[in-house]
């Protein structure tokens, strides 16, 4: 989901923060944690980990994955 997150903020249809990509509902809720509650959990330590070696390792998706899908979404993007 941060590659995802990190791969929109890179993009010109998203906004390009991170709160701003998570709260967007230009194209409907998009992360539902954000609005049933559970973005206000306390993160665990696996959660701070994971989010520490994305943010230092860079995404592990290609530039163009902006979407959680299994298809093709548009002309190329995925």
């Amino acid at each position: 989901v941060l590659s995802v997150v990190l791969n929109r903020m890179k993009h010109k249809e998203f906004p390009d923060t991170a709160i701003g990509v998570a709260s967007d509902r230009k194209w409907g809720i998009q992360y539902a944690s954000w609005y049933d509650g559970n973005a206000n959990r306390v993160p665990t330590e696996r959660n701070w980990a994971n989010a520490k070696w994305v943010l230092e390792n860079g995404s592990i998706l290609p530039d163009y994955v902006i979407w959680q899908s299994r298809g093709k979404q548009g002309n190329g993007v995925y």
